[in-house]
C-alpha cells in the first residue's frame, strides 16, 4: 500500500476523490435539510445557501430592498469533474523511460 501512493499524481488523486465524495454526501443531504450561512461584509449581507441539490450564492439588501443572486450551482456539476480527474490522477501510470 506504501508504494501505490508514491508520487503526487496518485496524493492528488486521492485528495480530489476524497473532495469529490463530500460533495457527493452534501449534494445527498441537500434534499433532506436546507443549510445557510450568512456572510457579513462591510456593509452587505451575503448568504450561501445549499438546498434542493443546488448551491446559491446571494447578495441580501437592507430591509425593504431586493436580494439577488450571484451564482447558483447544481452539485453534480463539482461533483462529476472531480471523480473523472481523481479517476485520471489514480489511474495514469507514467511512461517508461528509455
Amino acid at each position: 500500500m506504501h508504494t501505490y501512493l508514491y508520487g503526487w499524481r496518485r496524493k492528488a488523486g486521492v485528495a480530489t476523490l476524497l473532495t469529490a465524495c463530500a460533495l457527493a454526501i452534501l449534494w445527498v443531504r441537500s434534499y433532506v435539510a436546507a443549510s445557510t450561512i450568512d456572510i457579513y461584509a462591510i456593509d452587505r449581507l451575503f448568504e450561501l445557501r445549499s438546498a434542493n441539490g443546488l448551491i446559491r450564492w446571494s447578495e441580501l439588501a437592507d430591509v425593504g430592498g431586493q436580494s439577488f443572486t450571484l451564482w447558483t450551482i447544481h452539485y453534480g456539476l463539482l461533483a462529476a469533474p472531480l471523480t473523472l480527474l481523481s479517476a485520471y490522477l489514480i489511474l495514469w501510470k507514467p511512461r517508461k523511460r528509455a
